[in-house]
């Protein structure tokens, strides 16, 4: 999508977008950039979402410290994630595992969090 601007003066006004065709279609703020790398944000933060619901002690989680959480993707929709997560037991001992899920990015839905887990370190 671009978008056109008009100079009218000291404002700047919208202005429309003409196709090939001569359809004049209105154009407004444009839709912000999505890249690999804010896709791959996108899918540690939604892993996280899900692994939380697995600890014995949510609310005393530390993510990512000291390894920030990775997602690994081959065709830039389904992301593989993993990381690291520091929480309480049962016996209120701090114990550091390993959070992994497979994170499927799907334009129209959104994101569907298949396989979330958490293991020991």
């Amino acid at each position: 999508m671009f978008v056109l601007l008009a100079w009218a003066g000291s404002e700047v006004k919208d202005a429309t977008d003409t196709t090939a065709t001569g359809i004049s279609k209105p154009t407004g703020a444009p839709a912000p950039a999505t890249s690999v790398a804010s896709l791959a944000a996108k899918a540690v933060d939604e892993c996280k979402a899900r692994a939380v619901d697995l600890l014995r002690a949510p609310l005393t989680a530390e993510w990512d410290q000291p390894f920030p959480g990775k997602a690994l993707t081959d065709d830039n929709r389904t992301f593989g994630v993993s990381g690291v997560v520091d929480s309480q037991n049962a016996f209120g001992a701090l114990v550091r595992s390993l959070y992994s899920c497979q994170v499927v990015f799907d334009g129209v839905d959104g994101w569907v969090v298949n396989n979330p887990a958490i293991t020991p370190w």
